[in-house]
């Protein structure tokens, strides 16, 4: 028969098409991402020194630390300002590590004890094999998601967007933006 595939070939190639597909990670194993998630860079918040002294004391004394993704090269990540709860005033957001879960702690006006906490997530859901595949990396970060960003990227949200968001990027994945209206803060589709 003309143009047809015998069926005990297909099935070969549907085999060999899968195994070529499967993901980096599978050359990996568990041990691996316990062994990086050791590894993750975490900053003291002393190494950040425009943070306000009261908000990092807070942060000391959570036990917090700055977990930094792997694409850093030096550069330190993950404490960000912005106007995340109306237009009026600075606010700071850092993304906090505390064995083993990481959460983004909103201070509003640079004081320490108006804080929210947003976002807690383990941080070995961060885990990913890099780009080029040869190392595990952690892969969160945040930053200041302007309302016209947040307009241009989320146009399914009615959101009447006038201030900051924070947007939650997981490298090479996707984002989720977080908002705040009303008090309260909303989890936005964001973008990949």
């Amino acid at each position: 028969m003309e143009g047809c595939v015998h069926p005990t070939l297909l099935r070969l190639f549907l085999v060999v098409f899968i195994l070529g597909s499967v993901s980096a990670d599978a050359q990996f194993k568990r041990e691996d991402f316990q062994r990086a998630e050791k590894a993750i860079i975490r900053l003291d918040p002393s190494e950040f020194p425009n943070l306000p002294g009261g908000i990092r004391a807070v942060l000391e004394q959570r036990g917090c630390t700055v977990p930094q993704p792997y694409d850093a090269r030096g550069e330190k990540k993950n404490v960000i300002t912005g106007r995340f709860k109306s237009t009026e005033e600075k606010d700071w957001a850092v993304l906090c590590s505390h064995e083993g879960h990481s959460a983004i702690l909103v201070f509003f006006e640079g004081r320490p004890d108006e804080m929210d906490e947003i976002g807690e997530e383990p941080d070995s859901q961060y885990l990913q094999v890099t780009s080029g595949g040869g190392k595990i990396g952690y892969s969160r970060q945040i930053e200041p998601a302007s309302p016209g960003a947040i307009r241009r990227h989320i146009n399914r949200s009615k959101q009447n967007t006038e201030h900051d968001g924070i947007e939650n990027v997981f490298l090479e994945k996707g984002t989720i933006i977080w908002y705040r209206s009303n008090g309260k803060w909303m989890k936005l589709s964001g973008f990949d």
